[in-house]
């Protein structure tokens, strides 16, 4: 047998209806249905665990002109007021 170990939770309102909802159809406590729905969640996340990851394919993003290229062109003109102002 598992040691017990005394501790004290926090649930939301709708979190506790659901727990005593659960916890009533089954006939257990409350303690007994926080941890069964714990340990059929570990269980559920192994299972999943084993299968692929969800991957996101890739997409270019185009906003219609080189944004490399918009930013030299910017670092060049701050460059040229530079040297203006430098000048004057």
């Amino acid at each position: 047998m598992a040691k017990k170990t005394r501790l004290t939770i926090r649930l939301e309102d709708e979190v506790r209806a659901k727990v005593e909802g659960f916890a009533d159809r089954r006939g257990l406590s409350m303690s007994g249905a926080v941890n069964q729905l714990l340990k059929d969640a570990f269980d559920s996340r192994s299972v999943s665990s084993d299968s692929r990851p969800y991957r996101i394919k890739p997409r270019t993003v185009s906003f219609g002109f080189d944004i490399a290229r918009a930013r030299e062109l910017a670092s060049a003109d701050a460059d040229e007021r530079r040297v203006a102002r430098l000048r004057s």
